[in-house]
């Protein structure tokens, strides 16, 4: 079992995310993606975060097992830098939401008595 497990709500929020960023295509093919996969398998220490998750086809999800993305696309190199781009884009995801909750306890620590 996964040390960081997701609930169902999670999972929708992340496909939804992920099928918006790519279009509903599959991040390996291009054709229509209905899964999650992770860049990083789980089983080679690959978590469950939105940054290790990209849209994936059955048919590719499947046939990568438990390669990673680089050595499931060899020298995809335009499908790599989607999916780098797309850790860029939740990297700063993950930065925005953290500075909204440290701009949110400043402000409580401000407006507390002393």
């Amino acid at each position: 079992m996964s040390r960081n497990r997701i609930n169902a709500h999670q999972r929708r929020a992340q496909m939804a995310r992920l099928k918006k960023w790519w279009a509903g295509e599959c991040a390996y093919c291009g054709l229509p993606g209905d899964t999650l996969d992770h860049i990083i398998p789980c089983a080679y220490g690959g978590d469950n975060s939105l940054m290790n998750k990209v849209l994936a086809c059955r048919a590719c999800n499947e046939g990568k097992d438990r390669m990673t993305a680089e050595e499931y696309l060899g020298n995809s190199t335009y499908r790599l830098r989607r999916i780098r781009a797309w850790q860029v884009y939740v990297t700063g995801l993950y930065a925005e939401a953290e500075h909204q909750v440290a701009a949110k306890r400043r402000s409580a620590e401000s407006e507390a008595p002393l």
